[in-house]
């Protein structure tokens, strides 16, 4: 009977396994990207724009998003900052300073990003709102297929960070990210790199 059982086991974690990849490979680009976005509700000013680095600005998803940045800021100075590993964050900041982002608009922190976790390191963000009460609507700046594990992510560190004021959190969604454009194997990559982070994230912090 325990064999029979994780015979259907084994079977059932094969399909889990399986049904990523099919997607991917074969349910429609926009399609799957959309999923992957958050919906907005946001219509107030934001009084911070937080930026999420994707590797050196030599690397398409962190220049993308630092050009975001820079669109939003010119419609509208305001605060920014940069989540970024510690040895690529001088590049991202000196890129932002040199197209007139002014130096003391972005924000320091004493946190350190840390050099493995990646994405998990949301929690710089929370951590920042927690001690920083001047900021209620925040945008984020990250890629299309990034935001929707940064949003399970934040929602979880934020509530455990218990965060005792109203946050109106968005994201600012780059409609000409090059994963719409990028080769199948890139694509696919990316995209089960999230789906994978999104099921380990939520497996680890079941309870």
């Amino acid at each position: 009977m325990l064999i029979l059982k994780l015979k259907y086991i084994k079977n059932i974690l094969i399909v889990i396994t399986f049904i990523p990849i099919l997607l991917v490979f074969f349910f429609n680009r926009f399609l799957m990207l959309d999923l992957l976005m958050v919906e907005n509700d946001f219509n107030k000013n934001a009084e911070l724009l937080v930026m999420l680095e994707g590797g050196g600005l030599n690397f398409s998803p962190t220049k993308e998003r630092a050009l975001k940045v820079l669109e939003l800021y010119k419609k509208k100075q305001t605060k920014v900052l940069v989540c970024s590993h510690q040895d690529l964050k001088s590049e991202i900041v000196a890129f932002l300073i040199d197209r007139w982002v002014k130096e003391n608009d972005l924000i320091k922190t004493e946190y350190i990003y840390g050099d493995e976790n990646g994405t998990y390191n949301t929690v710089e963000i929370a951590r920042f709102l927690n001690e920083n009460n001047a900021y209620q609507a925040i945008r984020i700046v990250t890629s299309p297929y990034h935001e929707f594990r940064v949003n399970i992510i934040l929602d979880d560190v934020l509530q455990k960070t218990a965060v005792n004021r109203e946050l109106v959190i968005g994201f600012s969604h780059i409609n000409k990210s090059d994963i719409y454009d990028t080769n199948t194997e890139r694509y696919a990559g990316m995209i089960l790199h999230e789906i994978a982070g999104i099921i380990f994230y939520l497996v680890s912090n079941y309870k």
